[in-house]
């Protein structure tokens, strides 16, 4: 299951849909091709039987990343511009002036209102993603 890197892929700034179990591999075909998705997939077999996909190879979650950086490069603006729950967009939030997060870049996900804001959490993931190699130009 690839949930994690889902994650960290929306987190970069792309656009995932993830299907757990239960679904055919058929069906993954059709919505990647209705949407024009990138099969991103542990599965040797699928990934050869649909274009385009990437196989994921690793099981560490850093390798993982890389897998897919280093052929889809990501744009360091997007990060942080999709909801890591549903992979909505995330536009500025209006919080109370007297909520503390109204003073650390609000953002609110225009598909299921999840709020986020720059936390601590958010530098410690760009520095991560900086330790791995996600941003080298290589």
């Amino acid at each position: 299951m690839l949930g994690r890197l889902a994650r960290y892929l929306r987190i970069l700034g792309f656009s995932v849909i993830y299907e757990s179990d239960g679904i055919d591999d058929r069906e993954i075909m059709r919505i990647c091709r209705a949407g024009s998705y990138i099969l991103i997939t542990r599965d040797r077999n699928l990934s050869q039987r649909f274009h385009p996909s990437v196989l994921i190879k690793s099981t560490e979650i850093g390798e993982q990343i890389l897998e897919f950086t280093k052929i889809y490069h990501p744009d360091r603006f997007l990060a942080f511009s999709r909801c890591t729950t549903c992979n909505g967009i995330l536009v500025p939030a209006s919080l109370d002036e007297n909520d503390y997060r109204s003073h650390m870049n609000p953002h609110v996900c225009n598909n299921c209102g999840q709020l986020y804001w720059a936390g601590t959490h958010t530098s410690r993931i760009m520095e991560y993603l900086e330790k791995i190699g996600v941003w080298n130009e290589d």
